[in-house]
């Protein structure tokens, strides 16, 4: 395995024109030659679009894909966007953060680990305007790590996470589940190791528009997502040569 790891950043934007500028200019300075950056517009938004092109009009030096995204929601959007994604790690990006320098050298140095399937790091909980609400997500939420921890309460949010790229050749197509990035997660717990690293490597923007929520779902919605999930597992085996214990 080479040394210096190839990275495909996945972006997945929906009326995103307010937050976008400020998180793809934290991505320009980190991405490598051979590094890909993929915008997934959703929805056919010409404002989303006309913010990624300018971008990559601006940064020519950049592997810069954009496209258009199947408007059928953020799952779907990210499934589309993952399923075009080449490179040997996949990190996941939404519109409304706004990353911190180091966050992908944590994850080209993390993966030199072989059996290192997942990675994720902390974050800053912010508001609109990036006033830090809460300093640690992790502290915050609770966070715990384990395969039956994070399907019981999920950890493993997707601007946090990075994962190997046979993680999602495995997981694709999703079929129904409630959010790509629990899932995804727990196929890499078992695929392999799953590290949650100290770092805060990101602001974590929360506001009104949000398409994921901090706060915790009715039982019966719980219910329901759990079983989905475990639908979606056992309907995505792991190649045996790549499944370890926990």
């Amino acid at each position: 395995m080479s040394s210096r790891l190839s990275i495909s950043v996945v972006l997945a934007t929906y009326k995103g024109a307010p937050w976008l500028n400020a998180q793809l200019d934290s991505i320009a300075d980190q991405l490598w030659v051979g590094d890909e950056l993929i915008i997934s517009c959703d929805g056919g938004l010409s404002e989303d679009l006309e913010i990624a092109e300018r971008f990559a009009k601006a940064h020519p030096d950049l592997r810069i894909r954009i496209l258009s995204g199947p408007g059928l929601g953020v799952v779907r959007n990210f499934e589309f966007a993952l399923s075009q994604a080449r490179r040997e790690i996949i990190v996941f990006c939404d519109q409304d953060d706004v990353w911190k320098p180091g966050k992908l050298d944590l994850y080209r140095h993390g993966f030199r680990e072989e059996n290192v399937m997942a990675m994720l790091h902390d974050a800053s909980i912010c508001d609109a305007d990036l006033h830090v609400i809460e300093p640690s997500f992790y502290q915050s939420h609770g966070s715990k790590e384990g395969f039956w921890n994070n399907l019981l309460r999920n950890s493993m949010i997707g601007c946090c996470m990075a994962v190997r790229k046979e993680v999602v050749d495995v997981s694709l197509p999703f079929g129904k589940i409630p959010m790509h990035d629990q899932f995804l997660g727990l196929q890499a717990y078992r695929m392999g190791k799953v590290v949650f690293s100290p770092k805060n490597c990101l602001d974590y923007r929360r506001h009104g528009n949000n398409a994921s929520s901090l706060k915790s779902s009715s039982l019966q919605n719980q219910i329901q997502w759990r079983l989905q999930l475990i639908g979606a597992l056992l309907r995505h085996p792991v190649p045996k040569q790549k499944a370890k214990s926990r």
